[in-house]
């Protein structure tokens, strides 16, 4: 399928994320799953996706402290948190970049720190089919991210992954992104991170490296 991209017209909203997400989910990881909008609201949405075994629930946060990611897993609830501070404004929809075996949000969350940093997650899928993601370390307001985690259905722990040292520049080497999981047969066959260099701030975008092509963010890659 073409690489497409969904740029946000609610900060809160997902209403329309969600008509969009059904109506571009044919010939992608997503077409076999069910997509559900437990909430559409100005004030806080949340979305559902769900394989034959795993649940993942993205929600906006308009005003308090909570759970961004979920994933619902074999062992363990594994999350992406927001810390509320005062006087903030939650977390909010960006935009997002869809492809074959993935999907990589950007997310804006107010940092206590001012402003709104954007951070990253990517929704892909196990070499079994089951849903999974792949976030920063800390909560996802965080400003300086150092590292990521890898959430699977099986995954038994989520440890800390360093991100590669940043150069700034558009060339990179990719390794796979593993999970840890009680079976080592578990993969996330379209999943990768940057190995040698990246280019952190470049947002979200395609690239193709040896004949293949990919959505990034600058540090996790997944081929379409």
């Amino acid at each position: 399928m073409a690489i497409k991209k969904y740029v946000g017209d609610h900060y809160y909203n997902l209403t329309n994320f969600y008509n969009w997400l059904n109506e571009n989910k044919s010939g992608t990881f997503l077409e076999n799953m069910t997509i559900t909008l437990v909430t559409g609201s100005d004030t806080g949405s949340e979305i559902t996706i769900e394989s034959e075994n795993a649940a993942l629930t993205y929600k906006t946060i308009y005003s308090s402290s909570g759970n961004v990611v979920s994933l619902h897993g074999l062992y363990n609830d594994w999350v992406q948190y927001y810390a509320g501070a005062s006087g903030n404004t939650g977390s909010r929809f960006n935009s997002v970049l869809l492809c074959t075996n993935g999907i990589i949000f950007a997310v804006d969350s107010y940092s206590s720190n001012g402003g709104f940093p954007t951070n990253y997650f990517i929704v892909t899928v196990d070499s079994n089919g089951e849903i999974a993601f792949i976030s920063t370390e800390g909560n996802i307001n965080v400003t300086s991210p150092t590292g990521y985690r890898v959430a699977a259905y099986d995954s038994t722990t989520t440890p800390t992954v360093t991100l590669t040292p940043e150069y700034n520049s558009m060339l990179t080497s990719l390794a796979p992104v593993v999970p840890t999981t009680g079976d080592n047969s578990i993969t996330l066959p379209y999943a990768f991170a940057a190995v040698h260099t990246q280019f952190a701030n470049r947002g979200l975008s395609e690239v193709a490296i040896g004949g293949n092509n990919y959505i990034t963010n600058g540090n996790w890659y997944i081929k379409d």
